[in-house]
């Protein structure tokens, strides 16, 4: 189950690796900008700044600034 969750988590993680090259850099901008972009959550719901945050420690910070 976790390499799944994992597997998952890096599929977002050229998605943020964009937001942020366009100047998006807080968790809340991130969130707004994977909502813009119709992205939901593993659980269907939209994303929140927390939810980016947990996101960002999956992948271990590897898209730069959080």
């Amino acid at each position: 189950m976790v390499k799944a969750v994992n597997a998952k988590a890096a599929e977002y993680a050229d998605i943020i690796a964009s937001l942020q090259a366009d100047g998006r850099r807080s968790l809340r901008e991130l969130a707004e900008g994977l909502n813009s972009r119709g992205f939901r959550t593993p659980r269907n719901s939209e994303w929140t700044a927390t939810a980016v945050r947990r996101l960002l420690a999956r992948l271990g910070g590897q898209t730069g600034e959080r």
